[in-house]
């Protein structure tokens, strides 16, 4: 007789602040914030680590060598961040890339949103299609019977620039309804898959501008678990009343969660290593 032995898998995500690499020509990860990067992300110890604001393959692969023990697979997928901050991923398990870069937002009527994406260029040429800030990033893990779709995302910050000629919460907004339209169309193609959307959102749930993103109806475990008891939790230390870094899950992924196991990591050092605290779950397989 076969017996099957549960696995769990930890999920997590982190905003890692302006990891630039050592040959970045002006603002290079210091030394010491390197050192308590890596020394975070071993604590989090996670199967599958989300990461925003990554430079380049080159600051991904220097972070994952600074590590106690490398991850075996980690890729970046170059965005549309004008200050080279993008969306990558670290894992213990294969996965395949997704990337949605290139999908057009659409205001609230439907209509294409656009936008000037430069000082310089609201001066001298005229606004183009607005896409995703960052991106979008699926990546897809082959648990056995299972398939385990991560959305990975960095949306709008409320950094409002006169010149862009839209508002930072339109352009959230833009972006969390292009969120809900892929997700909602992923799972509706591929009903079996567990789905877990997550990231820095740059906002809180309750903000009008996530609301898209809320109506998926996926379950926050931090919001059930931890706030209760802290309703001054944060995943961003430095605006202790907002919880901007979010992880959701879907209702299969509910089923598969261990509870009680949402963690915000707020070990000593966290601060010299990011302003955002990473977030953690695990799942059953």
């Amino acid at each position: 007789m076969s017996t099957t032995i549960a696995r769990q898998v930890c999920i997590a995500t982190y905003n890692t602040k302006n990891l630039f690499s050592s040959q970045h020509p002006d603002h290079p990860k210091r030394p010491r914030e390197f050192r308590e990067l890596a020394r975070m992300i071993g604590k989090i110890d996670a199967d599958v680590l989300a990461l925003q604001e990554v430079e380049n393959t080159a600051a991904l692969t220097e972070l994952n060598e600074r590590l106690a023990q490398p991850y075996a697979h980690c890729e970046l997928i170059e965005g549309n961040s004008r200050r080279g901050i993008n969306i990558a991923y670290m894992s213990r398990l294969p996965f395949v890339l997704r990337s949605h870069r290139q999908i057009i937002l659409k205001d609230e009527t439907g209509q294409d949103l656009y936008e000037f994406c430069s000082e310089h260029a609201a001066a001298t040429a005229p606004p183009t299609e607005a896409r995703f800030q960052r991106d979008l990033l699926l990546a897809q893990f082959n648990l056995g019977d299972d398939t385990l779709a991560v959305f990975n995302m960095h949306l709008k910050s409320r950094i409002q620039n006169d010149w862009a000629g839209i508002d930072s919460d339109v352009l959230r907004l833009a972006e969390a309804q292009a969120v809900l339209d892929i997700v909602a169309l992923y799972e509706k193609q591929n009903p079996q898959h567990i789905i877990i959307v997550l990231g820095d959102l740059n906002q809180r749930t309750d903000h009008p501008s996530l609301q898209p993103i809320m109506a998926l109806g996926y379950f926050d475990p931090v919001l059930a678990e931890l706030v209760p008891n802290n309703t001054q939790l944060s995943t961003h230390w430095s605006k202790p009343r907002d919880r901007i870094d979010h992880l959701l899950l879907s209702h299969l992924a509910r089923v598969r969660y261990l509870a009680g196991s949402a963690t915000v990591h707020r070990e000593a050092g966290a601060r010299k290593a990011s302003d955002h605290y990473p977030v953690s779950v695990r799942l059953q397989f």
